[in-house]
């Protein structure tokens, strides 16, 4: 771990900054800077940005893969972001650690098999 660490800081001193698994990237000026306070948070910050931004880019891509299979699954229903007409629902949300949908109890076992996915 600690290896990883020093390496993500090392790269990010030499580039300026430091991507995501999905290839975001984050400036980080101070890296670099004389200030020992100011380089200590980026230094923090690039760590953080790799591994929460790497998380968060991968719970987003679940979500759009979700969401894109229910859509195929269910193309008449209304999605609460979309204003579709339709007699069922299906509500989305993103928490920190989760991703909660609230499903009509029907649609139930369908959708669980597409999260599993």
């Amino acid at each position: 771990m600690r290896a990883y660490l020093r390496k993500t800081v090392d790269q990010c001193r030499r580039q300026g900054y430091v991507q995501t698994m999905t290839g975001r990237k984050r400036y980080l000026p101070a890296i670099t800077s004389p200030n020992p306070h100011a380089r200590a948070q980026a230094e923090r910050q690039a760590v953080n940005t790799t591994v929460q931004g790497s998380a968060a880019d991968l719970v987003k891509r679940a979500m759009v893969s979700i969401d894109k299979s229910l859509e195929e699954m269910f193309p008449n229903t209304q999605y609460t972001h979309r204003h579709k007409l339709a007699s069922k629902k299906i509500f989305s949300v993103k928490v920190p650690g989760y991703i909660a949908l609230f499903v009509h109890h029907s649609c139930m076992q369908f959708c669980k098999t597409i999260v599993a996915k």
